[in-house]
């Protein structure tokens, strides 16, 4: 099934009450996406915890496929 751009997913009968779950996602995105672009620095700054253990994740992947590269110091 396609949608319009605009159109909601909660005009989707199959896809029940997850679509408006989908709905305010979609919305908060379109937020946040507006945000990243409103700051003059590259890149995104991670959160403390959670984010930074994504981040670690990623450095221990890419190590451990030999793609390991030189990290920034304060990151």
């Amino acid at each position: 099934m396609w949608l319009d751009e605009e159109e909601p997913w909660q005009s989707v009968k199959a896809m029940g009450s997850a679509a408006m779950l989908v709905d305010q996602d979609t919305d908060n995105l379109k937020r946040i996406q507006k945000g990243l672009r409103t700051t003059r620095k590259p890149g995104v700054t991670l959160a403390t915890y959670q984010e930074s253990r994504i981040r670690h994740f990623n450095e221990t992947l890419d190590a451990y496929m030999g793609n390991q590269q030189t990290r920034p110091e304060n990151s």
